[in-house]
């Protein structure tokens, strides 16, 4: 795009309320599972938030815009809100890097979603992923109802 003299933006969201939706899911299963230490920081983004963000940003000069929504969570006080809506015991495990790594290998050919999430969580618990904060939505008002 750079090289292309075209104008554009690129916007980087940390992570979106749908993905969170699996540690409500895993939840409802009795356990949440986390990759590392679930100290990782997110402030995922609802989808209207990161809409007005781009829309916001069509008249922008920024080449490069990041994006969070306006509340910071670990992993593990995701995992805990989940069970809390839930009216649950929390129940967590954490799995090391280097297993969970060997299980995306492993769980991909049969099933591409659960690998892709797996993916996923390592990425995301290898280092925080918090941006500016924006919008007015959050997490625990969106996974309450």
């Amino acid at each position: 795009m750079q090289n292309s003299g075209l104008e554009y933006s690129v916007i980087r969201p940390t992570g979106y309320f749908s993905e969170m939706s699996e540690f409500l899911k895993m939840a409802k299963s009795g356990r949440v599972y986390l990759i590392g230490n679930g100290e990782n920081r997110i402030n995922p983004i609802h989808g209207a938030d990161l809409a007005k963000v781009c829309v916001d940003d069509i008249d922008g000069q920024e080449t490069e815009v990041a994006a969070g929504g306006p509340m910071t969570y670990n992993c593990g006080e995701i995992a805990e809100l989940a069970f809390s809506t839930l009216s649950k015991k929390p129940k967590i495990t954490r799995v090391p890097f280097w297993l969970a790594k060997v299980a995306v290998k492993t769980i991909k050919p049969f099933n591409k979603q659960l690998a892709d999430f797996t993916d996923f969580s390592i990425s995301a618990g290898e280092g925080d992923a918090v941006a500016p904060a924006v919008g007015t939505y959050t997490l625990q008002t969106i996974i309450r109802n």
